[in-house]
């Protein structure tokens, strides 16, 4: 709001972030970017968590306090997952403020902010700002009123590789190259079915990886991509030729050999998350014999033991990893059986006394999983 302006009738309305991943990657993306900084202005992440202890009323007045001191310095919030607390702000995002004028000072707005059945007015300042991220697929039923009360966009990792793309040099070549990679891993997913994936997001996941690519690639130069590998510590067998190898074998054939080489590089990556029933049901069927051999002689997806032993190599190059499996009952004795601890710790490179087993379902409250994790 500008100086002077009565918040009340100013044209300003608070901001919502659809987010396509339904994961808050939006949020990350905007942070990573400095897009949410870029004036300065402190930035306030609020996620109201859902776990037993915090879905009460004590804990949703304490994150509707944490935002009041927010209205009060004139901050920028985040809101993610906020649902059970969005009526405490009804004022707020209906621009129903109180003004409060005086000869000698500027004047003051206030709304009421409600924590649990009392309702109190509470100063806003006038830079103070709120950005409410809905996932896209909470969207439908999100009520009518509600979106209409903000300026909404839908904010993606494919509209930050397509940023990214046109930021610098040759800029219409790279947008024709995004769009015959991202075709080529899409033309894979539709073949292999999107339901084969684990946790696919058909257009973000492959944004996200062309973005990483981006990023690693010589010099920021999108010509010369460099899709992640694969850790060997997750591979049963290292590949045949050392990444500089094949850089230079792609780099001495023509432009459609390095282009199709680019895509088969970002589907092997894809692979990753392909369920084994699929590729013995739909893949043996479509697939050459380059995807079989990477798939099944390359990539680790038939033991939890040998994917995690390379998980817990010192040398291991990740800090977090999914491992989408069936449950059994080994896995669901871990946390609790110490003879199953020391079955899958068996020759293993970390030290055992190192390695602690928890179970998310065990935690309460998000303070008490974040002081685990941290």
């Amino acid at each position: 709001v500008k100086q002077g302006e009565n918040p009340s009738h100013s044209a300003f309305r608070h901001i919502m972030i659809i987010d396509p991943t339904n994961c808050s990657a939006a949020v990350d993306v905007l942070t990573n970017e400095g897009l949410l900084t870029e004036d300065k202005r402190r930035l306030v992440r609020c996620n109201v968590s859902d776990f037993a202890d915090d879905a009460n009323d004590r804990e949703h007045s304490l994150r509707v306090s944490e935002l009041k001191s927010a209205m009060l310095r004139g901050d920028r919030v985040v809101l993610v997952n906020s649902s059970p607390i969005h009526s405490s702000f009804f004022d707020i995002f209906n621009k129903q403020f109180v003004c409060v004028a005086s000869e000698d000072r500027e004047p003051k707005y206030f709304a009421n902010i409600s924590i649990g059945p009392f309702s109190r007015p509470t100063e806003v300042h006038r830079d103070f700002q709120v950005i409410v991220v809905v996932p896209f697929s909470h969207l439908a039923t999100t009520p009518l009123p509600f979106l209409n009360r903000f300026e909404k966009y839908i904010v993606g990792i494919s509209d930050l590789l397509t940023e990214k793309a046109v930021s610098g040099s040759h800029a219409e070549v790279h947008l024709q190259l995004i769009q015959h990679l991202s075709n080529g891993a899409a033309d894979f997913i539709r073949q292999m079915r999107p339901t084969s994936f684990y946790g696919l997001s058909p257009d973000e996941t492959v944004a996200s990886l062309l973005l990483t690519a981006l990023t690693a690639s010589r010099e920021g130069h999108f010509l010369n991509l460099e899709v992640p590998e694969i850790p060997r510590s997750l591979c049963v067998k290292e590949t045949d030729m050392s990444s500089d190898a094949l850089a230079l074998a792609v780099g001495q054939g023509g432009w459609e050999n390095r282009l199709a080489e680019t895509i088969r590089r970002i589907n092997f990556k894809i692979m990753q998350l392909l369920r084994p029933e699929a590729m013995v049901t739909v893949g043996r069927s479509l697939l050459n014999s380059a995807y079989m051999t990477e798939y099944l002689q390359r990539q680790e997806h038939f033991s939890v033991v040998n994917c995690l032993r390379g998980v817990l190599s010192p040398s291991h190059p990740l800090s977090k990893l999914i491992i989408f499996t069936r449950t059994c009952p080994e896995l669901a004795q871990l946390v609790h059986s110490r003879e199953r601890q020391e079955q899958l710790l068996q020759n293993m490179p970390q030290d055992p006394g190192q390695v602690e087993f928890v179970s998310l379902s065990g935690f309460r409250s998000a303070a008490s999983c974040a002081e685990k994790i941290n």
